[in-house]
């Protein structure tokens, strides 16, 4: 459905045509390729995405095939590929506020009630929902930073504890006078804290109950709570630790390593 069903088929059409037909063998190694990617991502439970960048020369080595066929049929594939793409566009494109949104969604039958969720349900789809909170949550941290003593600004990390929560300060945060974030999670992990020291933090999403005990003092300064966000940026906490009890950031990074 991500790619729509008629554009399946012409992906398809590729992948078999790269195997059944001479002129196509210099492009088998795509579809060979294509294949194990998508087998191991299968087997990984990797998202969808993942290998959306192999399509469009699915697509193109579809073509070759797709071009012989009758006219009429062709005509009838891609206005079907264009209204099914039209249906889709709401969840890839923001063209519809996330009130219509829920209502479209909720029409299709793609979704609970929106007024009933279950618990910890997003509102809207996860990758729909990732789309939202990430200005307010920089702006949450921006005035948290500010409200700080002016001798603590030149000792303070920002630690985050997802690589969005990090992205986002990375982007959004310069406006608003931030240093660069670290993190853990991911790719952030290899950067390293970035000469931070463990004195003085701002931890994004950091529980009170676990950071309280390796923190000489702990403060919960906000908590960041906007609508249609995913469950778990909800009711996301931002708390000060000074004086981290474990050690120099540096030397102690590992501790922080939370590759999913």
């Amino acid at each position: 459905m991500g790619i729509n069903p008629i554009l399946v088929v012409l992906a398809l059409a590729g992948i078999g045509a790269a195997f059944r037909r001479p002129e196509l063998k210099p492009a088998r190694f795509i579809a060979i390729a294509f294949v194990f990617v998508l087998a191991v991502q299968l087997s990984a439970n990797g998202r969808a995405y993942y290998v959306a960048g192999g399509y469009p020369a699915l697509f193109a080595i579809g073509g070759v095939v797709a071009v012989r066929l009758p006219v009429g049929l062709l005509r009838t594939a891609v206005a079907l590929a264009l209204v099914l793409s039209l249906a889709g566009a709401p969840f890839a494109y923001p063209v519809l506020p996330p009130h219509l949104l829920l209502r479209y969604w909720s029409a299709l039958h793609g979704m609970p009630a929106p007024d009933r969720p279950p618990p910890g349900y997003p509102l809207l789809r996860p990758l729909v929902s990732d789309e939202f909170g990430w200005r307010e949550l920089v702006r949450q941290v921006g005035d948290v930073y500010r409200g700080l003593p002016p001798e603590d600004l030149g000792n303070v990390a920002i630690l985050a504890w997802s690589i969005s929560e990090a992205a986002a300060i990375d982007f959004y945060g310069p406006a608003e006078g931030l240093p660069a974030a670290i993190s853990g999670h991911n790719q952030f992990y290899f950067w390293g804290p970035r000469g931070a020291t463990g004195k003085l933090l701002i931890v994004i999403n950091g529980d009170p109950r676990s950071w309280r005990p390796i923190c000489g003092d702990l403060a919960v300064a906000a908590v960041v709570d906007t609508p249609y966000v995913s469950g778990n940026e909800s009711q996301l906490p931002i708390v000060i630790c000074r004086d981290f009890r474990l050690g120099d950031l540096s030397t102690e990074w590992y501790r922080f390593k939370n590759i999913h």
